[in-house]
């Protein structure tokens, strides 16, 4: 072999060399939060399910013995930041120890244990305390009982006939008392907490006071709080159309009787609009009732017309085959046909999660070489769903194959 060809080989070896040398750092590059462990959890008042959300949670790191605010920056993080509706913070850090610490108005700061990392860390509870004077949330007749609804969750050894009482003019009535949602304390296995209460009468109530109760961190409640009772020997159900033209007369129902609610139904301007019914709510989240059904509580009543408009609807959806490079991301592009004015949503499900990733938006993200189906679904506010099938093709790109055939060589791919 001449010189030159051997030189020419040797530039062209250097050549390849570079470039795998290049494409093994950007390969490195796409792995830069590989060594990351989450920590994540949630801030709590009293009881573990009444989570505090909108508190400041900020997060620390052990640095000569000192704490030092994390620069969360470093991997497209936020520090400090806002815990959601269930109270929950999240980070992902590097290898060290970390502290959180939550704040919020009115309430005493709180903070975690120093937390070695690794391991990982995923159901950091962080306890808060509110020392604000409770106060009565709430006080409703539900038929036979009377329901007691406090703001903060209470010392139950104050929760007593002597601090609650209910009166019939010039006397007593006494009661049974039930905790509604009684809850063990998040920091004592032996202590119970609870806000609403259940007060069952043996006697006509006309008034009903509370003082001296105490809130879970200690607080008495500011005032004596005093609610009046009016008797009555009957109950209105009212009906509303809630939309439609017309609906029916209002009924009273006699304490202690069952009520036949009406069978005639309202009507409705646009005929393509059905009646399906009743409900105590206008938007339908409430208890639903229908023409003729019996109704027992001994309280007012209020009954408003639920419409669907059976022309608005979703039709029928396509979704179109993508291809993504390993550790890529692509949108799923899909076509929905429904009626003008139907309102509906769109979910995605993948089948093999080893292969790609889908998020609630559509968009897929390669995990490893091969073929997958994402089934994308759409669905109306009448539940009707229409489905189509997208194929997932992950594919490596050229620097991505040099590395594997020089790791592996050809006779991995083959």
């Amino acid at each position: 072999m001449s010189k030159t060809v051997q030189k020419a080989l040797s530039v062209l070896l250097s050549a390849v060399l570079l470039f795998s040398v290049l494409s093994l750092v950007q390969v490195s590059a796409l792995d830069s939060n590989a060594g990351v462990v989450e920590l994540t959890g949630y801030a709590y008042e009293a009881v573990k399910s009444n989570r505090v959300k909108d508190a400041t949670a900020t997060i620390y790191f052990k640095q000569g013995g000192s704490a030092v605010q994390w620069n969360a920056g470093v991997y497209g993080q936020n520090n400090p930041i806002i815990t959601d509706s269930f109270g929950a913070f999240h980070w992902d850090v590097d290898e060290g120890d970390w502290q959180i610490r939550v704040g919020k108005s009115g309430y005493e700061p709180a903070e975690s244990t120093w937390m070695s990392v690794p391991p990982r860390w995923t159901n950091i509870e962080i306890p808060m305390v509110c020392r604000e004077a409770p106060e009565v949330a709430d006080v409703m007749k539900d038929g036979e009982r009377y329901l007691l609804t406090f703001s903060r969750y209470m010392d139950l050894t104050t929760i007593t006939s002597a601090n609650i009482k209910l009166a019939n003019s010039d006397h007593n009535v006494s009661y049974s008392l039930t905790p509604l949602d009684k809850e063990v304390s998040g920091t004592s296995s032996s202590v119970y907490y609870a806000k609403k209460f259940a007060l069952v009468p043996t006697d006509t109530v006309t008034s009903i006071t509370v003082k001296n109760v105490k809130s879970y961190a200690g607080t008495m409640i500011a005032s004596e709080y005093m609610k009046l009772f009016e008797t009555s020997l009957g109950y209105t159900v009212t009906y509303h159309a809630n939309g439609g033209l017309s609906a029916p007369e209002p009924q009273t129902k006699v304490d202690g009787q069952t009520l036949v609610l009406r069978t005639e139904e309202p009507t409705h301007s646009n005929p393509a609009y059905v009646f399906m019914g009743w409900n105590t709510e206008a938007d339908g989240t409430g208890i639903s009732y229908g023409p003729g059904s019996n109704y027992f509580a001994n309280k007012d009543l209020d009954l408003y017309a639920m419409w669907q408009n059976g022309d608005r609807i979703v039709r029928s959806i396509k979704a179109s085959n993508v291809s993504v490079n390993f550790r890529s991301s692509t949108a799923i592009p899909s076509t929905v046909v429904a009626d003008v004015g139907c309102r509906y949503g769109l979910s995605y499900q993948v089948k093999d999660s080893s292969i790609a990733s889908v998020d609630g938006s559509g968009v897929v993200k390669g995990l490893k070489r091969g073929s997958t189906q994402v089934v994308v679904t759409a669905t109306d506010s009448f539940g009707n769903r229409v489905s189509a099938t997208s194929t997932v093709t992950v594919r490596y790109t050229i620097p991505q194959w040099i590395i594997v055939y020089l790791l592996f060589g050809w006779k991995w791919y083959l």
